[in-house]
């Protein structure tokens, strides 16, 4: 099964409109979660949009935290008309499939799973920056959910600082 969880500190309005866009262009075979306290990213060291970790039936991690099928082809979208060429729209949908096939194939065979080893070995490390974005973070959530959105925001700026 793959669920998809955003990350996304803003609360559940803020992402909704990408899963409902999702689910109406028939693009959604999967679960779609909300993630409004960024826990999977404490659980797994997530970094970054979209990313990917693959945990077996037994709850073992087969691949670490990885990028999922995504390109940096957006970076040349035109920002005003928020598009991108042809060949850029292709490779970047090529990339996402060929990630969804590999994703099927360890489902159906166990194709691409890493030993336990490789795995654990690459997992990411959590360092005292990340930790400290993290504790900077959280403080960030609570103050702006408690009428403190300037302090907030401070503490959500060093937060992007320490960790990007």
């Amino acid at each position: 099964m793959v669920v998809a969880v955003a990350e996304e500190s803003r609360g559940a309005d803020h992402a909704r409109p990408w899963i409902e866009q999702a689910q109406a262009s028939g693009k959604s075979s999967y679960w779609q979660l909300i993630d409004t306290e960024h826990r999977l990213e404490d659980l797994y060291n997530l970094v970054n949009v979209p990313q990917a970790i693959w945990i077996d039936e037994q709850g073992r991690i087969v691949r670490p935290p990885e990028t999922a099928g995504s390109t940096d082809h957006f970076r040349r979208m035109d920002l005003k008309t928020r598009t991108m060429s042809p060949e850029d729209q292709a490779e970047r949908l090529a990339a996402r499939q060929a990630y969804l096939d590999a994703v099927r194939a360890w489902v159906d065979t166990g194709k691409h799973a890493l030993p336990a080893t490789s795995a654990r070995m690459n997992l990411p490390k959590v360092t005292p920056a990340i930790a400290e974005a993290r504790t900077r973070f959280r403080l960030g959530v609570w103050l702006r959910a408690n009428g403190h959105a300037a302090e907030g925001d401070l503490q959500m700026a060093e937060a992007s600082r320490l960790h990007p």
